[in-house]
């Protein structure tokens, strides 16, 4: 605040405007020859000298105000740098005179800060001329509609006064001259005069209030951002052009007219749609970039174009080697256009590459309306994908026809999908062998054949050494709380590690989840001691049974935002828990057709980790994990009119990792349906179990889906290719109704599966018949549990059973002792609910 008033009065209103917080302290002249300048706040409870030992410690403790006779003190004295280090924080200048004003404002500018002054008369034309941005405030037009307001109302309150003839002509003239005076003064307060603020400035606010400035920021900064995307753009844009037309002059190529008209209307649709972008209505608090000359505006150039460019290349030669090489020496650059495939994929390639540079370019918040706000732009890049795309497919035989486009060979496009198919696969590979980093250097294979043994004599001898549990490999069982006396309500049902491979998740009768921290810094080259048994870090409690739980498929304990965890149970919601803190965050509800709250029986995410698909009697559930509450689409397996049907309750789901979209859910009445998730009604039912579906998987090529059943000894393989047919079946032993789970390596070659004996089976997939590899007793109880982790050669198993204490398990024939009154000996049924942690080494 700059003003003349007095510094009292400005102090008051600076306190009360906010513009002060701390205390304020006025630098006040001295009153005698032997004073000196003095710090004194308002109140003159404090007093300090003008130079403070720690001018830091200073500036953050009080708030400034320095007169205009202090100003001047400061400038003349034998320390101007106090000056410069106080200015910028000094929240009050009073008693200034207009050169002062000035004054103030150029030694801010000369300390690199920008200034923006406003100002409402004569005195401030010297800082307003002076500062960056300069505002005039037309005081006086509100005030004079205010008083209007206020005085017009009471003159018809008033009684009229009885008059003769004259004196109401007198009246009306009187009305007449008031009249016109009041058009001259709303005339005068519009009209600049000569020494008004408004002939320095260049902006002028017809309203005495300084909101003017939030708007000049917001559109200067969406002015500016506006300018440097289109910087961008028209760079972008002309590289892309450059090389496109440079590509067919070599050819003797170009476009044709209707390609030009074409490319023409689609791209100033876009820049006119993205010129007209308006600001926020809020003001944000980051700043935009200065200018275009900056390592991240250069840098975004450069990649985009690189990207630009190799896809260019990449298209080019793929349609040089589809049509007959070139017979003349020098191309003919007077010939008649002639469409061929080049000019037809550098064309489609390059509008592409343009309109893409819209979309990936704008710039949206905290400075400009998003995208999705700026409806024309949107629709207009909508309209121009659409019209690429129906180009490419040949969607629009007239429009192609029209355009001179050449239909694009099948061939082509399958090899660029198989190229990114390739690549895609590449890097996963890449990357699951740079993960095993920790494995021993002398085996060189990968995770699945470490994890494996070969058939021969040392086959044989490790199945005794796993029984034995010897060194070669390790186990730690993971110690289980048993809160109760109860047998059955401490059977584990299930165990999960987490997609970073860090943690362990278990499930058990108790109604809780337990999570454990896996100790993988003591599994290295050298390193193979058994760690001691781990305790559970967190407990996440349910007021029901669980049914099912899952990990957050992108989980990562780097971010703690997704280290969640899904779990169902009954006569709930689906309850996401902290992993961290073991919070429920949010719930997601379903309801039947009675608005009865209803449990999920399967939790199952799709690739991206967006949505949520949960399994119901007759229907699958759909939700958005970013709106917690309902679903947000409801799917009938059932339809009745519907003529491929799947009864019964949905109990397990699983997603395609290679053909989006693509599902597959199991249900209890033995049935498997196969979805597609822009369509509700399955594409196929599989029959083939013997009991209800309780586990299924994708392999990761799409082509094999893995299903198993409760009451069912076999894993089978289905071919989704030739639905209903069976590629090959796995044995294991499942006698019961309970979940017996089976998983798979990183690389999808090895099969593990637990079996109602405690057996843990392995089969090579790699290899044509289905015998195991190789089993051993994990367990003297049933293994249910199985879960590999994805980068070590680290195998989690649980075990457990429902059992009561009247359960007879066998008859000890070799005991003879006749003083049991039944002649038995009669055995408990043996109970082992744990969860161990195998960690298996080169043999």
């Amino acid at each position: 605040m700059i003003t003349g008033d007095n510094p009292l009065t400005a102090c008051h209103v600076a306190k009360e405007l906010r513009f002060t917080r701390k205390p304020l302290l006025v630098l006040t002249s001295p009153t005698n020859i032997d004073e000196e300048w003095m710090w004194k706040s308002v109140n003159e409870d404090i007093t300090l000298s003008m130079l403070p030992n720690n001018t830091k410690e200073f500036i953050r403790t009080y708030d400034l105000c320095v007169t205009g006779e202090g100003l001047s003190h400061l400038t003349s004295s034998v320390k101007p740098t106090f000056l410069n280090s106080i200015i910028s924080s000094v929240k009050v200048f009073a008693r200034v005179s207009p050169k002062q004003k000035e004054q103030v404002v150029i030694k801010l500018n000369n300390l690199g800060y920008v200034t923006l002054m406003c100002g409402d008369g004569t005195n401030d034309v010297a800082a307003l001329k002076h500062a960056h941005c300069g505002v005039a405030l037309l005081s006086g037009v509100a005030a004079k509609r205010v008083e209007q307001q206020i005085v017009e109302p009471i003159a018809p309150i008033l009684p009229p006064v009885p008059a003769d003839a004259s004196a109401h002509a007198q009246q009306q003239a009187k009305k007449r001259i008031d009249e016109l005076y009041r058009q001259m003064d709303e005339t005068d307060q519009t009209i600049v005069r000569l020494g008004d603020a408004s002939i320095a400035a260049p902006f002028t606010s017809r309203t005495s209030t300084i909101q003017c400035v939030c708007h000049i920021i917001k559109q200067g900064r969406c002015t500016l951002v506006t300018t440097l995307q289109m910087f961008k753009i028209l760079a972008l844009n002309a590289l892309i052009l450059a090389y496109s037309l440079s590509v067919l002059y070599l050819d003797g190529i170009k476009f044709s007219d209707g390609q030009h008209t074409m490319q023409g209307l689609l791209l100033a649709g876009c820049f006119l749609f993205i010129s007209r972008s308006k600001p926020l209505k809020t003001l944000a608090r980051e700043r935009p970039l200065p200018n275009i000359f900056n390592f991240y505006t250069l840098l975004t150039v450069l990649t985009q174009f690189a990207v630009h460019l190799t896809s260019l290349m990449y298209v080019v030669r793929q349609a040089h080697d589809r049509i007959p090489p070139k017979t003349e020496e020098f191309p003919n650059l007077e010939a008649e256009f002639s469409p061929n495939l080049v000019n037809t994929t550098v064309y489609i390639m390059s509008l592409t590459l343009q309109v893409a540079t819209f979309a990936v370019n704008y710039q949206g918040k905290p400075f400009m309306e998003s995208l999705r706000s700026n409806k024309p732009l949107l629709y207009s890049l909508i309209f121009s994908f659409t019209l690429v795309i129906s180009l490419i497919f040949n969607l629009l035989p007239q429009v192609t026809e029209q355009f001179q486009i050449v239909i694009i060979p099948d061939d082509m496009l399958l090899n660029k999908t198989s190229i990114f198919k390739q690549t895609l696969l590449k890097s996963i590979v890449d990357y699951v062998r740079q993960s095993n980093e920790k494995l021993p250097p002398e085996c060189d294979h990968v995770l699945s054949e470490q994890l494996i043994p070969t058939l021969d004599e040392k086959h044989c001898e490790l199945m005794s050494v796993i029984e034995n549990r010897s060194n070669e490999i390790t186990t730690t069982e993971v110690a289980y709380e048993r809160e109760t006396t109860k047998l059955s309500e401490d059977t584990v049902y299930s165990t999960q590690l987490s997609p970073d491979g860090l943690c362990l998740l278990t499930n058990s009768d108790d109604k809780t989840l337990r999570l454990f921290e896996i100790p993988t810094n003591n599994l290295n080259e050298n390193n193979h001691q058994q760690f001691n048994d781990l305790d559970a870090v967190l407990k996440l409690r349910e007021p029901e049974l669980i049914y099912d739980f899952v990990w957050y498929p992108r989980m990562n304990s780097t971010d703690p935002d997704s280290c969640c965890i899904f779990s169902t149970c009954g006569d709930n919601p689906v309850h996401l828990f902290d992993a961290y803190t073991g919070i429920v965050r949010c719930s997601y509800k379903a309801y039947d057709h009675l608005d009865e709250l209803i449990a999920a029986h399967c939790i199952a995410f799709e690739p991206d980790g967006f949505k949520m698909f949960c399994g119901y009697n007759k229907s699958i559930r759909i939700f958005d994990i970013n709106r917690p509450g309902q679903c947000i689409e409801e799917r009938k397996t059932a339809e009745r009119t519907s003529s491929v049907k799947q009864t019964g309750i949905i109990s397990c789901i699983d997603f395609s990792q290679e053909f989006r979209g693509l599902y597959a859910a199991g249900s209890y009445n033995k049935s498997i349906g196969v979805y597609f998730e822009a369509k509700g009604d399955p594409l196929c039912i599989l029959h083939g179990h013997n009991g209800g579906i309780t586990h299924i998987r994708f392999s990761p090529d799409g082509n094999r889906l893995y299903t198993g059943a409760r009451k069912d000894n076999m894993i089978l393989c289905w071919d989704i290719r030739n639905p209903g047919e069976l590629l090959a079946t796995y044995e294991r032993v499942v006698s019961t109704n309970q979940r017996i789970y089976f998983d798979f390596d990183p690389t999808f070659s090895t099969l593990v599966s637990g079996s109602s004996t405690g057996q843990v089976s392995i089969w090579d997939l790699k290899q044509e018949f289905v015998l195991p590899k190789m089993n051993f007793i994990a367990h003297n109880d049933c293994t249910n549990g199985i879960s590999i982790h994805p980068t070590l050669p680290l195998l989690a198993t649980s075990s457990g059973q429902r059992k009561f204490a009247g359960d007879i398990t066998t008859i000890d024939e070799d005991n003879n002792d006749t003083n049991i009154d039944d002649e038995f000996n009669i055995k408990t049924i043996p109970r082992e609910n744990c969860v161990k942690i195998w960690a298996f080494h080169p043999l």
